[in-house]
């Protein structure tokens, strides 16, 4: 619009250049809104369709509930391919390996074990523990049963 119009020298104005410019920045910009209004819907449907449960033992009965409703002193099962779902400590493992590279930002698996079988050593950081498992990370292998410790925002990963 400037270099055809404003500077151009009288008689060569020539504005096609600068409204097709527009006209194709508009439609660009319309046909993108509307994918983005409909992947947003899309992905929205998904989300309300994918319910994260756990497994857990409640008055002697193996239950699986949402992850929404845990509360502290529930008993979960947890096997491999499982997300764990609360911060938890471990009563019972077998083989139990755990990917919590999404708190520690370390790479290898960390195996965990029961509170009676764990050292306890002196560290800085509770993520260390060997019998604390941790909400949002990821069972790798083996089996365990465990006690929530913390659930919601109360958790190592809602702080």
């Amino acid at each position: 619009m400037v270099t055809n119009v404003w500077l151009a020298k009288p008689g060569q104005e020539d504005p096609t250049t600068s409204i097709i410019i527009v006209v194709l920045v508009l439609i660009s910009g319309g046909i993108r809104f509307v994918q983005e209004l409909r992947s947003d819907k899309a992905a929205t449907n998904l989300s309300k369709m994918i319910v994260n449960t756990a497994t857990v033992i409640r008055q002697g009965e193996i239950q699986e509930v949402p992850i929404d409703d845990l509360v502290v002193g529930d008993v979960v099962k947890l096997s491999a391919g499982d997300m764990i779902p609360a911060d938890l400590i471990l009563i019972e493992s077998r083989d139990f390996f755990v990917q919590q590279s999404g708190l520690t930002g370390e790479s290898d698996s960390v195996e965990k074990l029961t509170l009676t079988k764990a050292t306890v050593q002196q560290s800085d950081s509770l993520l260390e523990a060997e019998a604390l498992a941790f909400m949002g990370t990821n069972v790798l292998s083996g089996s365990a049963k465990a006690v929530v410790l913390a659930v919601g925002d109360d958790t190592m990963m809602g702080k």
